[in-house]
């Protein structure tokens, strides 16, 4: 069984319980290291750029307000 035929096998089953799964991928960017932010990728492709030093509680109001668009 290969990591393709598991991630496969985990979307079927979370189709069947009415889930979705939801890839994350995590990069090392300098760039915006440099640059004191950091960058939020939405399903859909909606990109949140998020500065430091930011409030967790609006920013977790503007990714419910706009996963919901």
């Amino acid at each position: 069984m290969t990591i393709y035929w598991w991630r496969s096998e985990l979307r079927r089953r979370d189709r069947e319980r009415g889930q979705d799964f939801v890839e994350v991928d995590i990069r090392p960017d300098t760039a915006i290291a440099a640059r004191q932010s950091f960058e939020i990728v939405l399903p859909g492709g909606l990109r949140i750029v998020v500065p430091r030093p930011y409030d967790a509680d609006e920013l977790r109001q503007l990714i419910a307000a706009v996963s919901t668009c």
